[in-house]
Order: structure tokens, then C-alpha cells, then sequence
């Protein structure tokens, strides 16, 4: 039986900014059991795995991850933006109430499983993801990602102070003990993302499971997230589970003076008011406004990852965290958080 990826259609420009993610300490997870013909990264008469390397509960192959060309990162930032516009739209349609989404996350765990994709299950992935090909998909993240790794370290402010700027990515596959990965699927996910299955019984020590993935994310996002996975999410069904942490600690370009914080009116979703604490600033932030919507972006430490938050006509606030362009014109206004 073919499973496969149902395609997202195209949605038209949407009237209001509907972007809406925050980048720090985000997780994302798919559960998939009973995985289908379709993918070819596993299957009782695939050929040999890869060697193990490291551990004996790691399948991974011992091709070392290539260097992205970055002439590839254009083209995936627009693909990643038109996914994330069209994800999370989809997402807020209808909804209320907090949301936490990481659609960088969401296509890199899913541009991991496509290497091990084919035919028609293959071709909806590519389509839904806003790549042409594999090849360009894979370049594309890669490049992405070695481009996220730059922005890490110590930054310099435009006062001239330095700041540390802490952002990791990991990917992991977790995949049930026993089944046979292929070598390609092995070789493309130590090549494009350094990454490879871990091995664990889902079928026979599902809690153990459960634990083990826990403690890997855990630790990949500094014991932000201890739990991922509540108790009864997985089964002795599921067979393969994608982990994409993204963890971010990062001062700002502009430090808000903590003298200046004071109380000031909050509405809650359910329309309750209350009095809290808010913090107040001002610098040379990037300004935008629309029909229904004013944006301004606050900058991390050196500029090159920023804050974006979009106050919309109801009141309501998303926000969300990106790289920063620095060619754009920019506004002098007063901000407040």
C-alpha cells in the first residue's frame, strides 16, 4: 500500500501578515507507523545497511557532511518562506489562542524522510515543500543550515560591545531496531545533514523508547524542552520518528533598560485585563505596516537574526524569529514589548 503526502494547495497572498512562529526552543515531531512500499529508506528485502558508526544502536553512514554550495541558499529561502506563509495560514485558520510553530523545522525533518522517498509519494513531498528537485532540496537545506550556524557566536553590537549569540540545529531519526535502512537513504542523510537512525523498539520497549528520545531532546535544546513526548504518544506501531530541535538564546542588538520596565494594560484571548509588567525601548528598527497590520523588528546582537512582531487591527500580536537583511530602509520609532 502506497502512502503518501497529501499536497497543500497554493492559497492566495493573504490580506494580513499570518506568519507566525518564534524560533527559540522549538521542537518539531512526526510520529509514522506502518510506513508503506512507497519508502524506499526502509523494507524487510532492502540491500545492507551502511556501517554503523560511533554507537552499535546508530545506523549511519561514514560519508562525512559535504560542505553547501551557497549559491544554493536563494532559492530554499524562498521555498522555506512560501511553505512556512502557506503552513502557518493553515495553522491559524480558525484558531484562538497561542500557537507555537517552527516550519523551518517542519521541512527540514520532512526533507530528511524525502531522500528515502520515490515515485508519487517523492514528487508530492518536492511539491509541497517548494523544490524542484532532491538534489536542489537537499543543497538548499544544507546551505540553510550551514548559513544559521554562522550566525552563532560571539557578535558585535553597533556600540561595540560584544554579545553571544547560542543557536544550535540538530536532526535525528529515530527508527525501529530490526528493520533494514538502505545504504543511499544512510549515505544522503550523513552527506546533507550529519545525521542518522537511531535505533530503538517501539514494538517491544515502547516507554524505553519514549525516554531515550526525551533525553536526546532534552539535551539538544539545553533542558528547555525535558518532555517532548507525553506518555501514549507512540505505540508498537510506530516505526520511525523525525526530530528537529532549534534552540536560540540571543540578547539584543539594543537592550532594553530594566529601570524603564512598568506596568501597563494586557488583554488576554478570553478578553480579561490585567496589569503586568512591560518593557520599554527604543532604537533604529525595521518598520512595516499594511492593511489591518504594523510590523517592527527588533534585532539580536550583530543583526543578523531579529524578532519580528506584528500587532494586527484586533489587537492581537504574532511574532516570530528570522535572519535579519541588512539592506533594508529603516525607521526610527519607539517600541514597547
Amino acid at each position: 500500500m502506497e502512502r503518501s503526502l497529501p499536497v497543500i494547495p497554493s492559497l492566495p497572498p493573504p490580506g494580513r501578515v499570518t506568519r507566525r512562529t518564534a524560533l527559540r526552543d522549538l521542537t518539531f515531531v512526526i510520529a509514522l507507523a506502518g510506513l508503506g512500499g512507497s519508502i524506499a529508506g526502509c523494507g524487510a528485502d532492502a540491500p545492507a545497511p551502511s556501517p554503523s558508526v560511533g554507537a552499535a544502536d546508530v545506523a549511519r553512514s561514514d560519508i562525512a557532511l559535504v560542505s553547501a554550495p551557497a549559491d544554493a541558499v536563494p532559492a530554499a529561502a524562498r521555498a522555506v518562506t512560501a511553505f512556512s506563509s502557506d503552513l502557518v495560514e493553515r495553522a491559524l485558520s480558525g484558531r484562538r489562542g497561542n500557537l507555537v510553530c517552527a516550519p523551518f523545522s517542519v521541512i527540514g525533518a520532512l526533507g530528511m524522510t524525502a531522500n528515502g522517498a520515490r515515485g508519487r509519494t517523492v514528487t508530492e513531498m518536492l511539491d509541497v515543500l517548494g523544490f524542484a528537485d532532491s538534489a536542489e532540496l537537499d543543497a538548499g537545506l544544507a546551505a540553510l543550515a550551514a548559513l544559521l550556524r554562522t550566525r552563532a557566536g560571539t557578535k558585535t553590537r553597533s556600540d561595540h560591545t560584544e554579545a553571544v549569540v547560542a543557536l544550535d540545529v540538530a536532526n535525528a531519526l529515530w527508527g525501529q531496531r530490526g528493520v533494514t535502512w538502505q545504504r543511499p537513504f544512510l549515505d544522503d542523510l550523513a552527506r546533507w545533514y550529519g545525521a542518522g537512525v537511531r535505533l530503538v523498539d517501539y514494538e517491544h520497549a515502547t516507554e524505553a523508547a519514549r525516554v531515550a528520545i526525551n533525553a536526546w531532546v532534552s539535551d539538544a535544546t539545553h533542558a528547555k524542552i525535558p518532555q517532548l513526548l507525553a506518555p501514549g504518544i507512540l505505540s508498537t506501531l510506530t516505526r520511525l520518528v523525525l526530530v528537529n530541535t532549534l534552540y536560540l538564546k540571543a540578547p539584543w542588538e539594543f537592550p532594553f533598560v530594566k529601570e524603564l520596565t512598568a506596568a501597563g494594560p494586557f488583554t488576554a484571548d478570553d478578553g480579561t485585563r490585567s496589569s503586568v509588567p512591560m518593557m520599554t525601548g527604543s532604537g533604529g528598527f525595521d518598520y512595516a505596516s499594511g492593511p489591518g497590520w504594523q510590523s517592527v523588528q527588533l534585532p539580536y546582537a550583530g543583526r543578523e537574526l531579529a524578532m519580528t512582531l506584528v500587532r494586527l487591527e484586533d489587537g492581537s500580536c504574532l511574532l516570530y524569529t528570522s535572519p535579519s537583511p541588512r539592506d533594508r530602509t529603516r525607521s526610527r520609532m519607539p517600541s514597547s514589548a
